[in-house]
């Protein structure tokens, strides 16, 4: 049985690494939640959405540092006394591997919180071992108003540990990871696809997975 961990994930984007060195937290909700705005994420300004597929609007992008399956969450909405209106009623969740190609997950209804001291959150979906590394949330709607909030999201996961050559980490070496490596050739910095570890995605890649194409890890 794989041993679980957990990421729980304010929406102020700054994560801190603690001695568990499988254990990721900002806010390090363990249950009830504080009603102040900076234990909170809010945005009253469209901005461009890193997915092309989505439109302008009000959403947070997750980079998790690895690639890890996601398992059951647990969410806390906007949960500020008198402004809990602003929290999210609809998210759009969209995943990715490299934070450039996103792929759909699904919608997730939240409900307004009640700005006290005693809200524990609500249980979200199971994401049964979906292994991402970039997640994103797109909040569609609200309970109220022209600014939108969030508190904190909560995942169950399992690191994701591969073998040579499998860049999508999906326990063989096949055509998907020769076809995200090709879309990476070329890069130099911050290289998802650099297998030989020299920084940059070049011929020595691609022959580098060729020579273990088939195999399983």
């Amino acid at each position: 049985m794989k041993a679980h961990s957990f990421f729980s994930l304010a929406s102020l984007l700054s994560l801190v690494m603690l001695l568990n060195s499988n254990t990721l937290h900002a806010q390090m909700c363990e249950g009830d939640h504080s009603t102040s705005s900076d234990d909170a994420w809010q945005s009253c300004v469209e901005t461009v959405n890193p997915n092309p597929d989505r439109s302008e609007g009000h959403w947070i992008r997750y980079d998790l540092g690895a690639y890890y399956e996601l398992n059951q969450s647990h969410f806390w909405n906007y949960n500020v006394f008198g402004e809990t209106a602003r929290g999210v009623a609809n998210m759009v969740v969209d995943w990715s591997l490299d934070g450039i190609n996103w792929n759909f997950w699904g919608n997730i209804n939240l409900e307004e919180a009640p700005g006290t001291e005693n809200y524990f959150g609500e249980t979200g979906p199971d994401f049964e071992g979906l292994v991402v590394r970039y997640l994103l949330l797109s909040v569609t709607s609200n309970h109220g108003g022209n600014c939108y909030g969030f508190s904190e999201i909560k995942l169950n996961v399992n690191p994701v540990v591969g073998c040579t050559g499998d860049i999508v980490l999906n326990g063989n070496i096949d055509i998907s990871d020769v076809l995200f490596l090709l879309s990476q050739y070329g890069c130099l910095t911050e290289c998802e696809a650099d297998v030989d570890g020299d920084g940059a995605v070049s011929i020595s890649d691609v022959l580098a997975v060729l020579a273990v194409f088939g195999q399983t890890c």
